[in-house]
C-alpha cells in the first residue's frame, strides 16, 4: 500500500464532510490519525484534529530498520521496491495475535508490510508538514501501545505548535 492511497482516501472523505456544510473536524486512531493529520494540514478549514495513538513511526527497532531499508530501496528503484512489501505479512507476535482475537487487545494484529510502510511514509510526511496545521490538535497516547512510537507523537505535537494551542494526553 502506497502512502498516497491514504492521502486519496483522506481527500475524498474531507470532500464528503465539507459538502455537508458546517465546520469540519477530523479524528483518527492509529493510521487513521495519520490520515486525519494529513487532511488538516492540507485543508485550512479543518478546525480541530483529535489523534488517538497515531502510528507515525513504528515503536519496535526491527520494524524501524525494515522501514528505513524499504525507504532507501524505494528511492533507488523510483518507488518500485516497496511493492514487494505487499506480499509480506507482518505481526507484532503470537501473543499480540492471541490477545487481539480474545478481545484483550484492541486493534489489529496482522498486517502486510506494505501497509506498515505506507503508514510510516505518511507519518513522516505529516510530522514534517505539521507547521502547516491551522486548527488545534489533541493527541492521546498510552504507554502500553506496542506499535506506535511515542517520540514521533511528541514530535508531531511540538512541530504543530505544542501548548497552549494543542493538547497532549498521556496515559501510562
Amino acid at each position: 500500500n502506497n502512502w498516497t492511497d491514504y492521502e486519496r482516501f483522506g481527500d475524498r472523505t474531507f470532500q464528503l464532510a465539507r459538502d455537508l456544510g458546517g465546520p469540519v473536524g477530523v479524528m483518527g486512531l492509529s493510521v487513521g490519525g495519520n490520515v486525519a493529520m494529513y487532511v488538516a494540514e492540507q485543508h485550512a478549514e479543518v478546525s480541530r484534529v483529535v489523534e488517538f495513538a497515531p502510528f507515525l513511526w513504528p515503536k519496535e527497532p526491527r520494524v524501524q530498520k525494515l522501514m528505513m531499508a524499504a525507504h532507501v530501496a524505494d528511492i533507488a528503484t523510483h518507488g518500485q521496491a516497496s511493492a514487494a512489501l505487499n506480499g509480506l505479512s507482518y505481526s507484532w507476535g503470537e501473543q499480540c495475535r492471541l490477545d487481539t482475537l480474545s478481545g484483550k487487545r484492541p486493534g489489529h494484529s496482522l498486517f502486510n508490510a506494505g501497509n506498515i510502510y505506507g503508514a510510516t511514509e505518511l507519518g513522516w510526511k505529516v510530522v514534517a508538514d505539521a507547521t502547516k496545521l491551522e486548527g488545534e490538535l489533541q493527541i492521546f497516547a498510552t504507554g502500553v501501545d506496542d506499535a506506535a512510537d511515542e517520540e514521533a507523537m511528541r514530535s508531531l505535537y511540538k512541530r504543530s505548535g505544542g501548548a497552549p494551542r494543542n493538547g497532549w494526553y498521556y496515559y501510562p
